[in-house]
């Protein structure tokens, strides 16, 4: 089900492309992980998946790469702290 970690052999050697849509799936009926192509692909053409809406931090956390700078990273994320300077004077309708 939806939130499910399943462990399936020699998925993580596919590469993946920010076209690609979510694959996999997990059958609870079956207990077995279902890899489902997002489109038709040709024969002997190669198979992308999906590993989800995850920045390139994350993707590095959690599976030890990054995408690669041929094909940028649609996800990508930047968290930027910005503080209101009490000197300014449009503080107050800046922090309304």
């Amino acid at each position: 089900g939806a939130g499910s970690l399943t462990m399936v052999p020699y998925l993580d050697m596919c590469n993946t492309i920010p076209e690609c849509t979510e694959c996999l799936a997990f059958n609870i009926d079956q207990r077995c992980g279902i890899v489902q192509a997002d489109r038709a692909y040709a024969p002997g053409e190669q198979v992308f998946i999906s590993y989800g809406e995850k920045s390139s931090g994350e993707m590095l956390i959690v599976y030890g790469f990054v995408p690669s700078a041929e094909t940028p990273n649609v996800h990508e994320t930047v968290e930027i702290t910005l503080r209101l300077q009490e000197g300014d004077p449009l503080y107050a309708p800046k922090a309304a």
